[in-house]
């Protein structure tokens, strides 16, 4: 059976059982079922007043416990009650998704595409992955070419600050709605700016789509601070003629600044304002000087010892201090005129910027540098935000720990007889399903469809099969690769189809058959043959030979046309990658298992330089 070989992907049955053993098989198989005996106990008990006193499915009759049932809580597991009985169901109602109800249990199967998961509907009776529309599909997908894929038909379907383009959720706006305050929609994106007073932070004025701190930018006088006057041409204010008027923090310096920012400030002649700042060690400060005039002003900034700890650079609309402090401490920002007659009106504030804390933080070894190591001989260390140690991952659970391809966040390749994703071992390759675009091509010419990947042409065919046989990878549906054979025997008697040697010669004196013909690549770069089992679709081991092959997948003959090989693109290249070519041998049968395999044929897989990915 197909589930049963544990390195090959789907196994591909054979025309005829083997010649001169098939009764000696069937034998085999007949004596499994005929030396068995069907195991029967009694299903009563007596001595029973209530059901409670019976065992799990059991109720008490006439003072006995018989198999049978009240209500659905009599029955075990998935099971409800139905005339006394215990079913797995009586209607599709009763099921599970995926799942319809036959003869009172649950199969895979379906009536309609409302009983199948979402990404899925319902095709020949059974659920298969597909939509009709985008109510089939999951939050964040459309339905294009009847399959569910990320994408969007309206803004609505994204998140903040998005919008939908060409059926993508892209960062962007269509009006300033969508934008923070003091930001404007432009050319579908959020650029600092304003178009009228209402999109800028209280105290602000739209200027030229500006947003300008009021008493530094003005339209008229009231705009100013008191005694400045508004320069309506420059948008800006300027000092009056009017005495220098105290602002409202004199005579209560120097003054805590906070995370509010304080505005209405004025410098006048021969005055100093002074402004603290505690800081922790480490902590960056940022102190903005806001103003009309910024060549009016000196600001400086020192420590706790008077000795300086910033230099002013001018911004826009004003002046700005910026240092990390050494120690923890106090710190005093100095704001006056620039000459003795100078005066200014200002605005100030400062934010304060924590230093980044490394964070304990487990590391593993990671010798393949995929970013996931092994448990045994991790260490302790303290990683800021991004750090990395070189040979450490701070994520364990590497199943590959030599092999970059097998980790937690490898894509599974199904029948490999490797755990690529670290979960529950190698996973079964599944069956081919409806739907599959299966390439009329067989290798004929050098012009195969879009939707064929590589293949591999035997020209000649060595006497063993006729010349010009291949194999054809292909995508099939979108997403998923199998691949097909065009292989026949070279003897084309019809004795072939009842002994066994037509095509595999004898093995070190021992029949080799046909049915034990296989399709199987190249080890090559991975070096897998300790504890490697081979184990053919009958479910018998068969041996590696010393070369380390190993399985792509079983070939044999006749009415399953193509055999599921990879799902994703990255997956097909890694199987390509590490099996670059494509083998037919021979093998002896049972109970010979230690003869090595007899190679038949070898050829190189070529890819198709014009492949074009389905959608």
């Amino acid at each position: 059976m197909p589930s049963r070989t544990a390195l090959g992907l789907l196994a591909l049955l054979l025309l005829a059982p083997a010649c001169g053993d098939e009764d000696a098989e069937d034998a085999a198989s007949n004596s499994t079922t005929s030396n068995s005996t069907a195991a029967t106990s009694d299903t009563t008990q007596s001595g029973c007043a209530a059901d409670d006193a019976c065992p799990e499915g059991q109720i008490c009759e006439a003072q006995a416990c018989v198999e049978g049932c009240r209500e659905h809580n009599d029955c075990a597991g998935v099971t409800i009650c139905y005339e006394g009985r215990c079913v797995g169901c009586r209607g599709d109602e009763d099921c599970s998704l995926n799942t319809v109800c036959e003869q009172d249990a649950c199969v895979a199967g379906c009536r309609g595409d409302d009983g199948c998961e979402p990404g899925s509907i319902c095709e020949a009776e059974l659920c298969v992955a597909g939509c009709r529309d985008d109510g089939g599909c999951q939050e964040g997908q459309i339905c294009e070419g009847e399959r569910c894929e990320a994408g969007c038909r309206t803004d609505d379907a994204c998140g903040a600050d998005q919008i939908c383009e060409d059926q993508a959720c892209v960062t962007g706006c269509r009006d300033d709605d969508a934008c923070a305050p003091g930001a404007i929609c432009d050319a579908q994106s959020c650029v600092e700016g304003c178009r009228d007073d209402a999109g800028c932070e209280s105290g602000r004025l739209c200027l030229e789509q500006r947003c300008v701190l009021a008493g530094v930018g003005c339209r008229t006088d009231d705009d100013c601070n008191p005694g400045d006057v508004c320069d309506a041409e420059a948008a800006r204010c300027e000092v009056g003629d009017a005495p220098c008027m105290p602002d409202a923090l004199e005579g209560q310096e120097p003054f805590a600044l906070t995370d509010e920012e304080v505005i209405g400030l004025t410098s006048c002649p021969m005055d100093t304002d002074t402004f603290t700042v505690q800081l922790q060690a480490d902590d960056q400060a940022t102190v903005r000087i806001l103003t009309a005039t910024p060549g009016a002003l000196l600001v400086s900034a020192e420590d706790s010892d008077q000795d300086p700890v910033a230099q002013p650079e001018m911004i826009d609309q004003g002046l700005r201090l910026t240092w990390t402090a050494a120690a923890t401490g106090e710190f005093t920002v100095h704001v006056r005129g620039a000459t003795e007659e100078a005066r200014a009106t200002y605005a100030i504030s400062r934010t304060i910027t924590a230093p980044q804390q490394c964070v304990d933080t487990t590391l593993y070894p990671d010798d393949d540098d995929d970013g996931f190591g092994i448990d045994e001989g991790s260490i302790e260390a303290c990683l800021m935000d991004g750090e990395q140690r070189a040979g450490f991952a701070a994520s364990s659970g590497d199943c590959g720990p030599d092999d970059a391809w097998r980790n937690p966040d490898a894509s599974e390749i199904c029948g490999d007889n490797l755990d690529d994703d670290c979960v529950d071992g190698d996973a079964p390759c599944p069956t081919s399903r409806p739907g599959v675009q299966v390439p009329d091509w067989s290798c004929e010419d050098d012009s195969p469809p879009s939707n064929v990947y590589a293949w591999a042409r035997f020209s000649n065919g060595e006497g063993y099969f006729q010349d010009g046989g291949c194999f054809v990878f292909f995508e099939g549906v979108p997403g998923e690769f199998y691949v097909k054979h065009n292989m026949a025997r070279a003897n084309t008697s019809p004795d072939c189809e009842l002994r066994n040697g037509c095509t595999c010669p004898s093995l070190n004196g021992w029949p080799s058959y046909d049915r034990r013909m296989y399709a199987f690549t190249l080890q090559g770069e991975v070096d897998a043959c300790e504890g490697i089992r081979l184990v053919d679709h009958a479910g018998e081991e068969q041996t590696v030979s010393n070369a380390c092959r190993k399985y792509l997948y079983q070939m044999h003959f006749y009415d399953i046309p193509f055999s599921y090989v990879a799902t994703g693109r990255d997956v097909m290249d890694r199987r390509l990658e590490l099996f670059p070519t494509v083998e037919v041998a021979s093998a002896e049968d049972s109970p010979h298992r230690n003869l090595p395999f007899q190679s038949l044929l070898n050829t190189p897989i070529v890819r198709h330089e014009g492949f074009q990915p389905m959608e």
